[in-house]
């Protein structure tokens, strides 16, 4: 008689923590979900800061750049975005000269005195 009502018990907490886990892999892929938007929306908006800073033919030396090196691409648009945060870039930026794109090294990123307006290496902004 015990064994029905054990059984019973059995199946209803199987189904109870069956439920659960299908809530909880709701829950997971929304907040996957949720990641995903949140850097896709970071990205449009990187790009949408880049588009105001650099001129077209600057964004595809950049682009050309991250073909090859992503990461040295990446760090060329932080430093870009942390100048233009502090104010140290004021207008559009032109083409970035082929005497500063050797300046990456594979270690750091040469920042250029903005300060005074002036590029290193003789390049132009």
């Amino acid at each position: 008689m015990a064994d029905p009502e054990l059984e019973a018990i059995r199946q209803r907490r199987m189904q109870e923590l069956m439920a659960r886990q299908g809530v909880g892999n709701q829950q997971n892929s929304e907040q996957q979900k949720a990641q995903e938007d949140a850097k896709r929306e970071a990205d449009e908006r990187r790009q949408m800061m880049l588009s105001q800073i650099l001129s077209a033919e600057a964004r595809e030396r950049i682009a050309r750049i991250a073909l090859v090196k992503p990461e040295k691409a990446r760090g060329v648009e932080d430093v870009i975005l942390r100048a233009a945060q502090m104010g140290q870039i004021t207008e559009k930026m032109e083409a970035l000269q082929k005497e500063c794109k050797g300046r990456i090294s594979s270690n750091r990123l040469e920042v250029p005195n903005l300060r005074e307006g002036k590029w290193p290496y003789h390049c132009t902004a």
